[in-house]
């Protein structure tokens, strides 16, 4: 059903190639000036540097509004940059471990937050990362690693932002996860973005979705790869969003509810009971009574092109 709908009502894939994040992180890198490293407990504010590195203890990290670079290292850390074009990972910029229970500010500005590794594997911490305004990467555990995940929450203010509850490029079983969007063009995974080459990427967790003005596109579990889907909750307010309850290619059985807003929309449960709330606009479903999916609003069937109301 999920191909029906690929070929009716013109899906794309929202994938960004991986190359395009780590030549984002050479630029960064080739920007760095200076490191700074803290002491255990050791409180750093408004530190004009370019880059700051996190003990394996709890630490404090706070930047102006410049470009920063900022690593947590090990432990539960808070990380502020304020303003500015930010590079922040919660835990080791390149290594394994699991991850610290951190909380990243990243301010306005167009940044890329990881909660845990962002190269390397190991289980995640429960993340809160905020990015404000801007367009923005967020990625709730590891960006290129395997790992089970945390429960993270992502807030990622107005702009076109891309944002992971899980991994970015990597398998494992997904956390409950809480991603809000704002305004703009978002892109939202509940779980991984999964491996480049497909295959297994983990069972996935109870994920919510919120994304809000624009036309985006929410995934409760996998983009690539195929896993047991959770339980999903996706509101996508005004715009022509595209909704997947379960994972991209159809697989997975969770019982999803997907609240489509306003908007000339198309959303897929999967397997699974799921309910679809479709609003004004044209949405499209692929509602199956006989999986016991119920239906509200004017909702299309994919399958005989009528308007179901139940």
């Amino acid at each position: 059903m999920t191909k029906k709908i690929s070929e009716d009502k013109g899906y794309t894939s929202k994938i960004k190639s991986s190359a395009i994040f780590v030549a984002f992180i050479l630029v960064v890198g080739t920007a760095l000036q200076t490191t700074m490293i803290l002491f255990p407990g050791q409180i750093l504010i408004e530190a004009f540097a370019d880059e700051v590195i996190g003990t394996d203890g709890d630490d404090d990290i706070s930047t102006g509004s410049e470009d920063d670079f900022n690593t947590g290292g090990g432990g539960d850390d808070n990380v502020d940059s304020d303003g500015g074009s930010d590079l922040n990972t919660g835990d080791n910029f390149v290594g394994a471990g699991d991850g610290g229970d951190d909380t990243i500010d990243s301010g306005d500005g167009d940044d890329f937050n990881t909660g845990d590794n962002l190269q390397g594997s190991g289980i995640g911490g429960d993340d809160t990362i905020d990015s404000g305004d801007g367009d923005d990467i967020n990625t709730g555990d590891n960006a290129f690693g395997d790992g089970d995940g945390g429960d993270d929450t992502i807030d990622s203010g107005d702009g076109n932002d891309q944002n992971v509850g899980d991994n970015f490029v990597g398998a494992g079983d997904g956390g409950d996860d809480k991603i809000n969007s704002g305004k703009g063009n978002d892109v939202n995974y509940g779980d991984n973005l999964g491996q480049l080459g497909g295959g297994a990427a983990g069972d996935g967790g109870n994920d919510k979705i919120n994304s809000g003005e624009g036309d985006d596109f929410n995934v409760g579990d996998n983009e690539l790869g195929d896993g047991d889907s959770g339980d999903d909750k996706i509101n996508s307010g005004k715009g022509d969003d595209q909704n997947f309850g379960d994972n991209v290619d159809g697989s997975g059985d969770g019982d999803d509810k997907i609240n489509a807003g306003q908007g000339d929309d198309i959303s897929s449960g999967g397997d699974g009971s799921d309910k679809f709330q479709c609003g004004s606009g044209i949405d499209t479903t692929d509602f199956d009574e006989a999986e016991g999916d119920k239906a509200t609003g004017n909702c299309e069937d994919v399958e005989k092109g009528n308007g179901k109301n139940k």
